[in-house]
């Protein structure tokens, strides 16, 4: 708060605490939406040149201007929503570049290793291995950074914990994991095909979930304090 108070210099402390509370009631508990609305309303109300207006009457006047819960509402999805647009888009460049050269050998190699260990092994048993490591290196690298970032917010004695560029990516670390489901589908739906079908197909989206979870790791990693423009 006391960099908002620099910047806001005609606001007093019990001014400022009466912002913060209204935002933390009204669920602006990230970095980005905090410290944006925080920013809006405090000039809003230096710019009042009606001094008899209190922080307390700017803030219910605000409030009733956005349109009550569901318009404050309507803006932290829009916000949340904005984030995680620039996040999907950075996750597809970054997982466009695993399909050109040199890279792509690499890729080919590994689908050709998992095409193997499926016609050697049970390929259920294969599947399962591998998303569980990819699973389980993506929640404990997401984990370390949101952790890191809470431990910096209170260092800081920051009034939110959370940040949207970091709770938007780990939906982009968590969503190849589902493409897994199509494996288990995908069995029983080939006959005589099966090896002609299932196997290299089974591989494919094994090898896929894989090379997305490095995108997402990579990309929430590199972009934490990502602030895309509305």
């Amino acid at each position: 708060m006391e960099s908002l108070l620099t910047t806001h210099n005609q606001i007093t402390p019990r001014e400022a605490y009466h912002i913060q509370e209204f935002l933390l009631l009204h669920k602006f508990n990230t970095e980005e939406l905090y410290e944006e609305m925080f920013d809006h309303i405090a000039t809003s109300f230096e710019e009042n040149t009606n001094y008899e207006i209190s922080i307390v009457d700017h803030l219910n006047a605000f409030y009733h201007q956005c349109g009550g819960e569901t318009g404050l509402r309507k803006i932290r999805n829009k916000k949340a929503y904005a984030y995680n647009s620039a996040h999907r888009s950075l996750f597809l460049q970054e997982l466009k570049t695993y399909f050109r050269w040199p890279i792509f050998i690499y890729l080919l190699a590994a689908f050709v290793s998992i095409y193997w260990l499926n016609t050697v092994f049970n390929e259920k048993t294969v599947s399962l291995i591998f998303i569980l490591l990819s699973f389980a290196s993506a929640i404990i690298v997401q984990s370390c950074i949101i952790i890191s970032y809470r431990k910096s917010c209170k260092s800081l004695n920051k009034p939110y914990k959370r940040s949207l560029a970091n709770t938007t990516s780990l939906a982009w670390v968590l969503n190849p994991v589902l493409l897994s489901n199509c494996v288990n589908l995908l069995r029983d739906a080939f006959g005589e095909d099966y090896y002609y079908i299932y196997l290299p197909l089974s591989a494919f989206l094994i090898t896929f979930v894989v090379i997305s979870e490095i995108a997402a790791i990579k990309v929430s990693m590199i972009n934490s304090k990502l602030k895309p423009a509305l």
